[in-house]
């Protein structure tokens, strides 16, 4: 489970950093998220509630800004 996290977390920033470069290439934001939600499940999973959230709360601004910017 250790490994999945930390590989998620590189996976994440791995994105991130993509999309920072390739701000129209919306795949790689949207994998950002959907791995930052996996990780929240994988949290849940092992009863580590606090880590779940906080993965969920790093995703609500990420859904926000998406959500702003297709009402542009």
């Amino acid at each position: 489970v250790q490994t999945a996290l930390s590989e998620g977390g590189k996976a994440i920033e791995i994105y991130e950093n993509l999309y920072a470069e390739n701000p129209e290439t919306l795949d790689f934001y949207l994998s950002s998220i959907e791995t930052q939600s996996e990780l929240a499940q994988l949290y849940t999973n092992n009863s580590d509630f606090k880590a779940a959230l906080n993965q969920l709360d790093q995703t609500i601004p990420k859904l926000e800004k998406l959500d702003q910017s297709n009402h542009k």
